[in-house]
């Protein structure tokens, strides 16, 4: 039985007979020639300074830092993350017979890793905490030194205020349940610590 056509075969003869040609053919060396020496004038590599925070403290909490840094384990699950509250949010009084008042954001505050922090990129929105500003005033007056208050599913904070450094306890995510949302994160609020005053 046969597997090639004689044009084929032909072909392939063909091809043999040149490999044979070109490997007996001599191999000519080529010259290589070597270019002067050359120094290249290249900077000095730059040296990269520490990360201002470590990414976890001795308590296993995360810094803001630390928790953005490892957001493929963080994101979407509950961590404590340890900072400095920086601003709390005021709703502006608002005229309800007037067209252009907004309803006021639900309660949060900002924190940073060190006080006083203002560059945008480097604050964490915490958030959950209480449906409204009456709730969270009348958690605060009912407290009694507690530092929150239990209402329904909630606690509540009663003692946040700037400069305080505080453990917050609740799940790091990029939307939270009550509208806010950050592409770098931010915290849904289940409890807290507060570390210091200032």
């Amino acid at each position: 039985m046969r597997f090639l056509t004689p044009s084929l075969e032909r072909c392939l003869g063909c091809l043999a007979i040149f490999l044979l040609v070109v490997s007996c053919e001599e191999k000519k060396e080529e010259k290589v020639s070597v270019a002067a020496h050359i120094r290249p004038n290249l900077p000095k590599v730059p040296k990269i300074p520490p990360p201002e925070h470590p990414i976890t403290y001795s308590d296993g909490s995360y810094s803001l830092y630390g928790a953005r840094k490892k957001a493929r384990l963080t994101i979407d699950h509950e961590i404590d993350v340890t900072g400095y509250i920086v601003r709390i949010y005021e709703s502006s009084p608002c005229d309800k017979q007037d067209e252009d008042c907004t309803k006021p954001a639900a309660p949060h505050v900002w924190i940073a890793d060190k006080p006083g922090e203002n560059a945008p990129d480097k604050l964490m929105v915490i958030t959950g905490y209480a449906d409204n500003e009456k709730a969270l005033r009348r958690a605060i007056a009912g407290a009694g030194g507690r530092s929150y208050v239990s209402k329904g599913d909630k606690n509540v904070p009663t003692d946040f205020a700037v400069g305080h450094r505080i453990k917050v306890s609740g799940q790091f995510t990029r939307v939270t349940s009550n509208g806010f949302s950050d592409s770098g994160g931010l915290i849904e609020y289940k409890s807290h610590e507060t570390l210091s005053t200032q």
